[in-house]
């Protein structure tokens, strides 16, 4: 009976050293198992932070191609407003030249029948008054068309 209980003993023994053994195997396959999940987590970790300054850097590229465009929208509108207003002053320079022409021609004769808004500066008066003058051979005139009287319609 000794001999089976030091038998029993030497089963009992050489199991817990098994089971050790095979319980030291399990945590070292473990602690290999969770150090890989680490390495692969900080490789993904890793990839996720690239991932994050390549969108960063897509964003900032897109955003200074949208600035890019936008100053260049800006300076093509820039561009046409002062061609337009170059345009508008050329047209409104030969509508200018043509009212002084007009007058010059036909005012001296039709200044007292001139609507309102006809003699839009006092230049204009003073430049009928010159044509009439030059045209009657600066003897001046004594009829209503007189300084005076333009002066009178001009007010209107």
């Amino acid at each position: 009976m000794i001999a089976a209980n030091e038998h029993q003993k030497a089963v009992r023994a050489a199991m817990r050293l098994e089971e050790e053994a095979e319980e030291e195997q399990f945590r070292k396959v473990m602690f290999e198992r969770f150090a890989e999940q680490d390495r692969l987590e900080q490789m993904h970790a890793q990839k996720r932070r690239m991932k994050m300054q390549e969108h960063k850097r897509e964003v900032e590229r897109l955003a200074a191609v949208k600035r890019a465009m936008y100053e260049e929208q800006m300076q093509r509108e820039v561009e046409e407003n002062i061609g337009r207003e170059r345009e508008e002053a050329e047209s409104a320079a030969i509508v200018e030249q043509e009212r002084q022409r007009l007058l010059v021609e036909h005012a001296a004769r039709l200044k007292e029948f001139l609507p309102k808004g006809v003699l839009a500066k006092p230049e204009d008066l003073d430049l009928i008054n010159t044509v009439r003058a030059s045209s009657t051979g600066g003897l001046g005139s004594t009829r209503a068309g007189s300084r005076a009287a333009g002066s009178r319609a001009f007010e209107m």
